[in-house]
């Protein structure tokens, strides 16, 4: 017993001795990878409130300028700048290097001039007299929800914020959206318009009956911030996060090292299941069971590489037959 006692005893000794330099090692290289970062996030951080405070001083000043004007402003640029590049491609057809990325791959391949300017000319309605209407209509609550000075919020505020926000337009949108196809009469008189493109388009993302954008699209969306009480900066970055994510979605592509559009793209083609828009509430009611039987379900996750899903699977099915045979 004695000689166990000395051997741990020993071996506390040895560990303490060698331990105590490492952990000062440690600490002091974590120190420094805190102390950069929190440097990093002062520099950052004045960055944004000098570009802010510009912004803030080209609209004199003026919150309901920078919610209603700022806000559009910030939505419909992203909506001009995402359908000129993916529109090109579009209309390049076959011929763009991207095509191997696009979904289904013999429609809208390529686009047909006059059916995307009669979807640029909806769209675009949507997106100026709309979008307009419900910041205005939605000012005298927001002036009161949403700052808009000088100071701007932490990191973290922001992190959580946006969370809820994700949240909240899942609830909004899955419902009314599920509603929009489950009552006939919704169906027929209004979101039958988006649904006339069974291949989707980036140009088609706002494509819809003015109500079904007031109320499914960017209602959801604005409330959130609103709701939540953010600054205008944060919901300025929501407004770009969503849209990018629901342009995406509308694609018809599945790009690499982005989310997957194979959900959605399910959506328009069957016209039925993946009614929300990040998948929680569709696993929650079971609205995605035929997607996640289908082949589709296969291709949905996030490419890492350049090779396109559809041959990622087709490769990964012949070498699985191949072992099969081989056995």
């Amino acid at each position: 017993m004695a000689a166990s006692d000395r051997e741990r005893r020993q071996k506390a000794l040895l560990l303490a001795v060698l331990g105590s330099p490492l952990l000062w090692l440690v600490s002091r290289h974590l120190q420094e990878i805190w102390s950069f970062t929190a440097h990093y996030w002062h520099v950052l951080g004045k960055i944004c409130s000098q570009q802010w405070a510009a912004v803030y001083g080209v609209a004199g000043e003026s919150d309901f300028m920078m919610y209603v004007i700022g806000s559009w402003l910030v939505s419909f640029v992203l909506y001009c700048v995402l359908n000129l590049v993916l529109g090109c491609w579009d209309f390049a057809g076959k011929l763009s290097v991207l095509h191997m990325y696009k979904i289904q791959q013999e429609k809208n391949a390529p686009m047909e001039m006059r059916r995307f300017l009669r979807t640029a000319g909806l769209s675009g309605f949507n997106m100026t007299v709309v979008t307009l209407a419900l910041l205005v209509l939605l000012w005298p609550v927001a002036k009161w929800r949403v700052s808009c000075g000088y100071e701007l919020p932490s990191p973290l505020s922001v992190a959580w914020q946006l969370v809820l926000c994700i949240l909240i337009l899942e609830v909004g949108f899955y419902y009314m959206h599920r509603a929009m196809h489950q009552v006939p009469f919704l169906y027929r008189h209004i979101h039958k318009y988006h649904h006339e493109w069974r291949a989707p388009c980036a140009m088609a993302t706002f494509y819809c009956h003015p109500l079904e954008h007031f109320l499914v699209n960017i209602g959801p969306l604005t409330v959130g911030p609103v709701l939540v009480g953010t600054h205008l900066s944060t919901a300025w970055l929501w407004y770009v996060l969503a849209q990018l994510s629901t342009t995406l979605a509308h694609s018809g592509y599945h790009f690499p090292f982005l989310p997957s559009s194979e959900a959605h793209d399910f959506h328009h083609s069957r016209g039925t299941q993946n009614y929300g828009g990040i998948g929680l509430l569709d696993w929650l009611h079971g609205t995605d069971g035929l997607f996640r039987s289908s082949p589709a379900y296969q291709l949905h996750f996030t490419l890492w590489g350049l090779t396109p899903a559809r041959d990622i699977i087709r490769n990964k099915t012949r070498a699985d037959d191949s072992n099969h045979k081989s056995q």
